[in-house]
């Protein structure tokens, strides 16, 4: 997905510089033999044209016994943005959350507190009741204490670099890689202590390898009386979804998935806490839903693993996977994508409706760093207000000219030009 630079480490007083080539993993032994030698007391730093020291150091999964190049805690963003070490993790754990939810670990792992335990302590018949005694919105000194559902969707999808977008990354995006890049990063993220990827199920094609784990996966977390997470796309709408006759969440690229049993009340919450992923939904465009399920069991009736709903979030994804909020959004999203552009698509977490985020950002000008794009495309009072606030914003810290920004209410339905490479 992202790009490989060249990477310098310093062990005892000699530099050792190595080529992308060989820091692919297919490569040999020989570079695992270099990475295992240089392990525990050498000092690394990132070829890529970023900012800053873009300090490494070499990490091994003692599950695996695979050594392999990671950032230093909260160095991500010193990283160029196509770097495969970058990550704003840390930008936006400042902008949302305390300072403790997210963590970066020396070994590139990350903790994080989410608001829902992964084991189950609750009889299933009780699983409709809340987890733990609600919390405060706001911890002292602003920021969510804890990460919602959704902020870990949104971590998952930034970690696997599936909001960013290259020209190159065309054709290489579809339900086999995209859930095998998320299963992969799941193995960095650690949840009280449990590790993410040891209860993720992610969707999948019959017959896949994928498939497999899934069913593996189901067992491991019956076995250790885990929920599990369950992350995969709405089926398409159908008429017949607006009276939600079935009992069970509609989904796609089921193999190896338990059935995901939800009450009606809570489907219909859906369009009431997701509107717009909900609207998109409607209109035929899809949407990826993550779910935080009890522990499995097996029907007989059935023949198949089923399970219960206890929380859910969705995201509207364009055909690329790449995230969007409006049909306007998705517009400009079809549009750089078309002209071959080279952009991030930031992701709020459990930012509150009034923090301030750009819907794109742009990053193949010749700007010095990424240029904010914002659709405003709502015309109320209030909408006007906070966009007007929005455009001083902008102005004030990236000048009139270094921002662009699409008002349809204003402009009408053409899009403005894109700032030149």
């Amino acid at each position: 997905m992202k790009k490989r630079y060249s990477i310098t480490f310093l062990q005892d007083g000699i530099s050792r510089a190595f080529t992308p080539e060989e820091q692919v993993r297919e490569s040999g032994s020989r570079w695992q033999d270099l990475l295992k030698d240089l392990h525990g007391d050498a000092w690394g730093k990132c070829g890529c044209p970023g900012s800053g020291l873009k300090a490494l150091t070499i990490r091994h999964t003692t599950s695996t016994g695979y050594y392999s190049p990671v950032k230093k805690p909260l160095t991500g963003a010193e990283h160029a943005p196509d770097c495969v070490f970058h990550s704003v993790i840390n930008d936006f754990s400042k902008a949302v959350y305390g300072g403790t939810v997210i963590r970066e670990n020396d070994d590139g792992t990350v903790n994080v507190v989410l608001a829902v335990g992964l084991r189950q302590r609750e009889p299933s018949a009780k699983s409709d009741a809340p987890v733990r005694p609600p919390r405060p919105a706001l911890i002292a000194g602003g920021g969510q204490p804890d990460m919602k559902l959704a902020g870990l969707l949104h971590l998952l999808w930034d970690m696997s670099s599936l909001n960013r977008w290259y020209p190159w990354f065309a054709g290489k995006r579809f339900t086999g890689s995209v859930h095998g890049w998320l299963r992969a990063q799941s193995d960095n993220i650690l949840v009280r202590g449990t590790r993410l990827s040891d209860v993720l199920l992610a969707g999948a094609v019959k017959d896949s390898e994928q498939a497999l784990a899934n069913r593996e996966t189901v067992k491991s977390v019956i076995r250790e009386h885990q929920r599990p997470v369950i992350i995969t796309r709405l089926r398409k709408w159908r008429k017949e979804d607006a009276s939600f006759n079935t009992g069970a969440l509609p989904v796609r690229d089921f193999w190896g998935l338990p059935e995901m049993l939800i009450s009606r009340g809570r489907f219909n919450r859906l369009a009431v806490h997701y509107p717009r992923a909900f609207a998109a939904w409607q209109r035929g465009d899809d949407v990826v839903a993550i779910v935080l399920a009890e522990t499995p069991a097996w029907d007989v009736a059935s023949r198949n693993y089923r399970t219960r709903v206890l929380r859910i979030a969705l995201m509207a994804v364009s055909k690329e996977w790449v995230p969007f909020e409006s049909s306007y959004e998705k517009r400009v999203e079809e549009a750089l994508r078309s002209q071959k552009r080279s952009f991030i698509k930031p992701l709020r977490y459990d930012a509150r409706d009034e923090d301030t985020f750009p819907d794109f950002l742009l990053t193949d000008t010749r700007s010095s760093r990424p240029v904010p794009m914002e659709v405003f495309g709502m015309a109320t009072l209030e909408y006007i207000v906070r966009r007007e606030k929005k455009k001083e914003y902008y102005n004030r810290n990236y000048t009139p000219a270094g921002w662009w920004y699409w008002s349809p209410p204003e402009s009408g339905e053409d899009m403005p030009p894109f700032p030149s490479r």
